[in-house]
């Protein structure tokens, strides 16, 4: 027995004897439903089953997370039957939570439960609870955290504080349609199991399946002498991620630990990972799995006694598996799970109702009316008009009993000709009919979810669906078709979608597996996903031997994915033919692989299942993500695909500053060979070179050939036009009138050559075509390049193509044009917001400024130089609602100098990148001050929230920062071009609230390949890093050199000291771990009391320039800016908080965690109090 087990019983052992001395009352008996019912009306109470209660329709789960069941529950060994939980909530059960209860000698028999998460047949959420003697039967659904007696086990495992689960038997199905599922409970955190026994079946097709648990996560698990046989464990598993074992699932987080004694798996249990039979058992980690028994042996009573069963528990017989003491052979303890009844049983459809047992027998499915309903194998088919039941049974045996369940459907007529919005929604009810569109639909303001899974046809007779919208980030493939097996869609536009899921989402299919889709487009669409995005389909996947057709379609939609691949035409390609298609939209993933074609080629089996790719014409605007030239039209990440005769536009931009991948590519490979956009848009490049069909698939409307791009043959004319790529934060500066604006880098969505009118400015600049092959451009200055004046340049853009094209709105766009050298004098905070019209401008601050009342926008980007002279910018509150944001969003190139933004405070409460500055690249800080507070959730710090490649010299941060994850004193994050930090010191007190790495200077090093220095620094203020999340790791300079096990940056580090009574909350990770890669020096900063850093004598080691540069005020404690003078380092007047930052914590003005006791001026939970 487990030693931590011995000491948790003991605990009850002793807390029982003390409650009888005590005298505590008898147990209330419950007879009926009423009295089960009434135990909310006392949840302390201690409660016993006088008899079997079988209840009466829908049950409303007993307690809340607030208001959780506390008492006892003995159930006598007797049965709570007709447990049905309709709901599809979270937390559902007996009881929704429980919290130091004990729940004991309780039968379930056959529940039927739709849950969301945390869903159990005892409790959703069991809390440092007790349970033993349970047996549970039936089916238990939903979305994760499905467990078949409890959904959570939780606890504090580094207080004690576990749930138990011992001696109970679970024969259930437990369901998740996506995540956690276990036969015997959904989920741990700090459970202790014991002599437990799992025979049901456990599906999370996404994530952790196991027979006696999916997952323990971030917590603690220790199981003795359990015993898995279940039927099948159905999870995730993918390479060398294994996530589907018959004990428990996985383990997450690198904390988490499992012990696991005495458990036994059998070796006739079918265990799949990702639909893949794992066919020797034995390759499985035993620590998840379990010690391999033949069935024959999981029947003996010595098998069982030899692990530590309790012979007054159980009841053992040779030749059966164990059932607890007062339960007979045969149990009822099978159960069918079906999918839902459609809500139309349309004629001439089929419906899979995916009926499977429990304990994995086969299940025999009759019709009662045969005309109307056939069964067809395990299929049900629509055959005629009229009412059917079907019965699903399965056979019992001398263990348990069978299984029954019955399904009514109502069969009626359907219309596969479609015509209005109602007919295309009907086709969910038939999806593998054979349908035609025969008008056009119009889906604006019309509720849609995805239909699901398309084997028919589908053919658009040229007509165009406008206006599907979905929006659901968490849900998988979305589309019109969430997935399509062997479906033919042709001939059929898509015009102002706007489709967000989560992986596989496009306008036409989520998933195509050996389908077709031909002759279709999708236009002016959004379309965003977390992984897996594009226009067509977001996986074209092969279905057995089949591989998925995409040929002759056209999409400019825009393509957005949060997270992961991104492509034009495809997400990714599992086995497909692309053939002969066009994309002219654009792509955005700003760290993940983005292409013009398809973003990866995802298959493992690519030899066996070729991608081909042949005549394709790759046109993005722009591909704003990880792209390069030899892989823009698919990255193939080490895998294979046949490539014929592609071709890439050349102009496709990469960067917003105007970037291409310039080079002539390959037409036979998977960068395609480069063309112009002018070759692209006549006929010849499409017929002659990619061998296109313009005689009965592609074609130009009248007069735009040489104009723009083809479209289908059966497209009509006026098409809506988006522009994408529009200037913005240009500033053109005069040096010699050489200085020009490139029009031809904004695009149109197909493809056309824009007019241009200028409406305001026009005296500043000239638009011409001076006959160098360029085109027009918009030219700095007069007809003779002279400097003609400065301002704001405002045009519009007009199309050139009225018959054929349609803007969908008007479309303006403005540069700013100054002249180089220019000193722009800042004497206002409008003269401050101004740099906004010019961020290549050089700046300088006369005098201080005072923001108290003044609403600022946040600059977008700035490139230019701000000299504050000495002064300072003080009460500037900036109130975001997007990443990288500040001041200034974004700085590239940059130098800010000689200036203090005194009591700065950034609230950006629900976005990354947050600080002074969002992101900053290559930009030098000289001599700055920054003091105040701000909020943020990833990436937070003073001066920037990612850091890349900047230098910060003489420069101080005095800050109270309140963020999720990553919080620096300068930077949250530096990125691959590192930072450099000499001569400055962090002060004040920096807070991650939930997880993360916080550093006095740099959060996280988070990127590989990166040069971090600090030489000659002070590290002063408080750092900590709480919450329920992990890890939790602080230090007084770097948090962390990288997440992983290896460092990400040379650190060089010298001569610098850090205070020896900062509060330190949170584990230590560098430079204990991670020191630095190859080829740094890190030399340990001295550490010495605050006291000694409040006076010049601390810092005479460090070469610190105290003539020039540094000097001590009497009103400060630690070294102010010699040019700037005091800046005042309070956190004043913090009016907007989030909810989560009640943490009680007491800090003074100074931003220095101080006690209970301290008097005066403090800062509690974001606000402003006075300690008498």
């Amino acid at each position: 027995m487990l030693n931590l087990l011995h000491d948790h019983k003991r605990l009850l052992v002793v807390a029982f004897m003390m409650a009888t001395s005590l005298g505590i009352s008898a147990q209330t008996q419950i007879t009926d439903e009423a009295g089960l019912k009434a135990i909310a009306d006392d949840l302390a109470g201690s409660y016993v089953l006088a008899n079997d209660i079988t209840l009466s329709g829908e049950w409303s789960p007993i307690g809340s997370q607030t208001a959780p069941f506390t008492g006892k529950l003995d159930g006598a060994g007797h049965s709570i039957k007709n447990l049905v939980i309709t709901s599809k909530t979270d937390n559902v059960g007996l009881f929704s939570f429980t919290q130091g209860a004990t729940l004991t000698n309780i039968r379930f028999p056959q529940v039927s439960i739709a849950g969301n998460k945390q869903a159990g047949a005892l409790a959703g959420q069991a809390i440092a609870t007790d349970i033993s003697q349970i047996f549970v039967s039936g089916v238990i659904t939903g979305v994760d955290h499905v467990g078949g007696i409890v959904g959570d086990v939780r606890g504090n495992a580094t207080e004690g504080n576990y749930t138990t689960v011992e001696n109970c038997i679970s024969t259930a199905m437990a369901w998740s349609d996506i995540h956690q599922a276990g036969v015997l409970v959904g989920w741990i955190n700090a459970g202790i199991l014991s002599h437990n026994i799992v025979l049901g079946s456990a599906f999370a097709p996404s994530n952790g399946a196991g027979g006696i648990a999916p997952i323990v996560d971030n917590g603690s698990a220790e199981l003795d002498g359990c015993v898995a046989a279940p039927a099948v464990i159905y999870g995730y598993g993918s390479g060398n991620t294994h996530r589907s074992h018959a004990i428990v699932g996985f383990i997450n987080g690198k904390e988490s630990t499992l012990v696991t004694t005495n458990c036994l798996s059998s070796t006739a249990s079918k265990i799949y990972e990702s639909g893949v039979l794992v066919t020797d058992l034995s390759q499985l980690n035993p620590d998840f799995q379990g010690k391999l028994t033949s069935p024959e042996d999981l029947m003996k009573v010595s098998t069982y006694t030899g692990i530590g069963f309790d012979l007054a528990m159980w009841n053992l017989t040779d030749g059966k598996y164990p059932i607890l003491k007062n339960m007979t052979y045969p149990i009822d303890g099978d159960a069918i799970v079906l999918k839902d009844v459609p809500e139309v049983a349309a004629q001439g459809g089929t419906f899979n109702p995916y009926a499977f047992s429990a304990l994995g027998r086969s299940v025999t499915i009759t019709s009662s009316n045969p005309d109307v309903v056939a069964v067809v194998g395990s299929t049900l088919s629509f055959v005629g008009l009229g009412e059917a039941t079907v019965t699903y049974t399965t056979t019992g045996d001398d263990f348990s009993l069978g299984a029954t369940r019955t399904q009514k459907f109502i069969v009626s007529g359907q219309n596969y000709n479609i015509n209005t919005v109602d007919d295309l929604l009907n086709m969910k009810n038939n999806l593998g009919g054979d349908y035609t569109l025969e008008a056009d639909i119009d889906m604006t303001d019309v509720e849609f979810s995805p239909f699901g899974d398309f084997t028919g046809t589908f053919d658009g007779k040229g007509h165009v669906i406008k206006g599907l919208k979905y929006n659901n980030s968490r849900q998988n493939n979305v589309a019109l078709f969430s997935t399509a097996h062997g479906a033919t869609i042709k001939n059929v536009g898509f015009v102002e979608a706007n489709i967000v899921g989560n992986a596989n989402v496009a306008a036409i299919v989520g998933r195509a597996y050996g389908s077709t889709i031909q002759n279709c487009y999708v236009a002016n669409s959004y379309i965003e996903g977390g992984d897996h995005v594009a226009s067509i389909a977001g996986d074209a996947n092969h279905n057995d031997d089949v591989l998925t057709t995409i040929a002759d379609c056209i999409a400019n939609a825009k393509i957005k994915s949060r997270a992961y691949q991104a492509g034009g035409i495809a997400g990714v390609a599992n086995g497909a033919n692309i053939q002969r298609n066009l994309f002219c939209g654009i792509v955005d993933l700003p760290e993940g692989n983005v292409a013009g074609l398809v973003s990866l080629l995802d298959n493992n089996d690519w030899e066996k299942y070729k991608t081909t790719f042949s005549n394709n014409f790759s046109a993005p605007a722009h591909l704003f993500g990880r792209v390069s030239l030899e892989e823009r039209l698919i990255h193939l990440s080490n895998r294979g695909a046949n490539f014929e005769n592609n071709y890439a536009l050349a102009s496709t931009l990469t960067s917003a500053s105007g970037g291409t991948l310039s080079g002539a590519g390959n037409a036979d490979g998977p960068s395609g060979a480069s063309v112009t956009a002018s070759e692209a848009r006549t006929k010849d490049f499409y017929v002659s070179t990619l061998g296109w069909d313009f005689n009965d698939t592609w074609k130009f409307f009248e007069g735009t050939e040489g104009k723009m791009y083809p479209v289908l043959k059966w497209m009509t004319a006026p098409l809506p036009e988006e522009v994408f790529d529009l200037p913005e934060n240009v500033t053109l500066l005069y040096k010699d009138g050489s200085e020009n604006l490139d029009p031809s880098l904004i695009h149109s969505s197909w493809g056309e050559l824009f007019d241009f009118d200028i409406i305001s400015g026009g005296e500043y600049v000239t638009y011409t075509d001076i006959g160098d092959g360029s085109g027009p451009r918009f030219w700095i200055g007069d007809n003779d390049g002279n400097y003609a004046g400065s301002g704001d340049v405002v045009v519009k853009i007009k199309t050139s193509l009225p018959d054929a094209l349609k803007l969908t709105s008007e479309v303006t766009f403005k540069f700013f044009v100054g002249k180089s050298g220019d000193k722009n004098e800042i004497k206002t905070a409008e003269d401050f917001q101004s740099i906004s019209r010019n961020v290549d401008g050089d700046y300088i601050l006369v005098n201080d400024i005072d923001f108290t009342n003044v609403t600022f926008e946040a600059i977008p980007e700035f490139r230019g130089t701000l000299d504050g002279q000495g002064h300072k910018i003080m009460n500037l509150t900036v109130n975001g609602d997007k990443n990288d944001f500040g001041v200034f969003c974004k700085t590239s190139g940059a130098k800010i100098s000689n200036i203090a933004f005194q009591d700065l405070k950034i609230v950006a409460q629900k976005n990354n990148h947050v600080g002074l500055i969002g992101s900053a690249a290559s930009t030098t800080f000289e001599q700055v001050a920054v003091t105040g507070a701000i909020y943020g959730v990833d990436h937070v710090a003073a001066f920037a929230g990612d850091g890349d490649g900047c230098i910060v010299n003489n420069c101080y941060a005095d800050v109270y920062i309140y963020a999720y994850s990553q919080v620096g004193g300068f930077f949250g994050c530096t990125l691959v071009d590192g930072a450099t930090f000499t001569n400055s010191y962090f002060n004040g007190s920096l807070t991650a609230y939930t997880r993360g790495w916080v550093g006095g200077f740099v959060g996280l090093v988070d990127k590989s390949g990166s040069t971090v220095s600090i030489k000659h620094c002070v590290s002063i203020g408080n750092l900590h890093s709480v919450g329920e999340g992990t890890p939790h790791y602080v230090g007084q300079f770097i948090g962390g050199n990288g997440a992983g096990n290896n460092p990400n940056a040379v650190v060089f580090f010298e001569n610098n000291i850090a205070n020896s009574q900062a509060v330190m909350e949170g584990d230590a990770d560098w430079p204990s771990r991670n020191e630095t890669a190859e080829g740094g020096s890190v030399i340990p900063a001295e550490n010495v009391s605050a006291n000694i850093l409040q006076s010049q004598t601390g810092y005479q080691d460090l070469g610190w320039d105290w003539e020039n540069v540094w000097a001590f005020d009497s009103s400060s404690l630690y070294p102010i800016l010699k040019k700037i003078g005091l800046v005042a380092n309070g956190i004043e007047n913090i009016s907007v908080v989030p909810a989560a930052t009640a943490d009680g914590r007491i800090y003074n003005l100074a931003g220095q965690r101080v006690s209970e006791d301290y008097k005066g001026i403090v800062i509690k939970n974001g606000a402003k109090h006075l300690n008498k």
